[in-house]
């Protein structure tokens, strides 16, 4: 990535070129080329979002303290170490996300100003949303919508993760069996079982008996009224090493795979 980061920079003098200082949120942005996702900078013009775009601005802000005040632009490395503390929480609430709502297949970018507008002064960054395909992440989407307030619609569902079965992923779109909650749990030392991927039919539901109590909470947070109280159950999942617990929510036993997602806020409820 840091590589790519080098191979395509935008020049400010382009006819037609968008300064930094100008670019705003909700604007969306096509690429020519695959190596522009990675570059510092993109000075091209917007494009509307209802035209085929990669990524969209989610917000602007300005750099201070010690990332200002150097002379030259953050290192390719610096630049990922940081786009989290920048970008994370102003992307989730761009998109419309709650505290229980993943956010799967979009990736954050950090954008700043040019070697040329660094230098006059500018510290001005941009956080960029890409949606990424799921089942190959080095792939980008071109979509066609706004992501703004998308987890607050039922399109939201193209960019939450769920489950088929205990191990196979897919995006909220398709067919699925439970529904992730944003929640992990270390697994206690002495549970721990190994990859889930070799369990038997035994194992998984030992693990169910002892697991699927430990994200309870978390669904009912989800659901923003105890699980006990719906149709649903909370279902854990183990990551592929069997270390980490991941909650979701499932449907009820017997029910076929159904598309969409339950979340609350994705039927447009009050927040």
């Amino acid at each position: 990535m840091a590589t790519l980061s080098l191979t395509w920079q935008p020049n400010a003098t382009w006819a037609g070129a968008v300064q930094t200082i100008d670019q705003v949120v909700g604007t969306c942005h096509a690429f020519e080329t695959a190596a522009e996702q990675y570059s510092f900078s993109d000075v091209r013009p917007a494009v509307p979002c209802n035209q085929p775009h990669q990524s969209e601005t989610a917000a602007v802000g300005e750099l201070t303290g010690e990332l200002a005040d150097r002379e030259e632009r953050m290192t390719p490395e610096k630049r990922l170490m940081v786009v989290n503390d920048l970008c994370r929480g102003p992307a989730r609430k761009y998109m419309g996300a709650g505290p229980r709502d993943e956010v799967w297949g979009v990736d954050v970018m950090l954008r700043l100003p040019t070697d040329r507008e660094w230098q006059r002064g500018l510290r001005r960054y941009r956080c960029e949303l890409l949606p990424k395909s799921t089942t190959d992440p080095s792939r980008l989407l071109a979509v066609t919508d706004s992501m703004r307030d998308v987890f607050t619609e039922p399109a939201g569902a193209t960019f939450r993760r769920c489950w088929t079965d205990l191990t196979t992923e897919v995006s909220c779109d398709q067919p699925h069996r439970s529904e992730s909650v944003n929640s992990i749990a270390a697994v206690p030392e002495e549970r721990f079982a190994g990859a889930p991927a070799d369990f038997t039919a035994e194992q998984h539901a030992e693990f169910q008996r002892w697991a699927a109590p430990i994200c309870r909470p978390t669904v009912s947070e989800f659901l923003r009224q105890p699980v006990a109280e719906t149709p649903y159950r909370p279902e854990a999942h183990l990551t592929e090493d069997g270390g980490v617990i991941e909650c979701s929510v499932a449907l009820p036993d017997g029910q076929p795979l159904t598309s969409g997602s339950i979340a609350p806020s994705s039927q447009g409820d009050e927040r």
